[in-house]
């Protein structure tokens, strides 16, 4: 993998979103959208991982804290993926419907399901605000401009492309979710 990926190749590095987005609009086998969903978060997350620990291997970005900080998310989204996967393959329900007693659903909150809570979020925060800010902060303190420009196109303008599209992409797999529902809401009306 080249370590900048144009445009265009930013876009089809976020196509299993957008292909589940289509599923799930006409709501089909929730494990294979769930499965693309999670493939794309590993895809991206790998991309920008591999982006930060070049820069991290950079004489100006060195920093063990956000090497860890970086490859965690990257463990999650991999153990996460692997999951999802057995789950396509074996047919598994993951999320089981249970009829409630009364008008309120009973929630199921347990320790595993609080720790992938806090890995997502995590990685939520770590993909939008910390590698990004941290390669731009360090980028910034190099004296060289000729050097920060380098940096700035090898790196930085990457992750910032990446993380662009990503709110791009879901913004349009939300617009094609809300359609799907109305054609559907339309269908069952008339």
């Amino acid at each position: 993998m080249s370590k900048q990926l144009n445009k265009w190749q930013t876009w089809v590095l976020f196509l299993p979103f957008i292909i589940g987005g289509f599923l799930m609009a006409f709501h089909l086998k929730f494990t294979m959208i769930d499965f693309l969903f999670v493939l794309n978060v590993f895809l991206t997350i790998s991309y920008q991982t591999y982006l930060a620990f070049s820069f991290n291997n950079q004489p100006e970005g060195r920093s063990p804290v956000f090497k860890w900080n970086a490859l965690i998310p990257l463990v999650f989204s991999f153990v996460y993926l692997i999951f999802s996967v057995v789950a396509v393959f074996s047919n598994a329900t993951i999320h089981k419907e249970s009829k409630p007693e009364g008008p309120i659903h009973m929630a199921d909150y347990h320790l595993g399901g609080w720790i992938i809570f806090a890995l997502l979020i995590h990685a939520f925060i770590t993909f939008y605000f910390i590698n990004p800010r941290f390669i731009a902060a360090t980028i910034r303190q190099v004296p060289d401009m000729a050097r920060r420009e380098q940096l700035k196109s090898q790196f930085l303008i990457p992750v910032q492309r990446v993380v662009t599209v990503s709110i791009f992409v879901f913004v349009i797999v939300l617009a094609i979710t809300i359609l799907g529902d109305l054609v559907l809401f339309w269908k069952g009306k008339g």
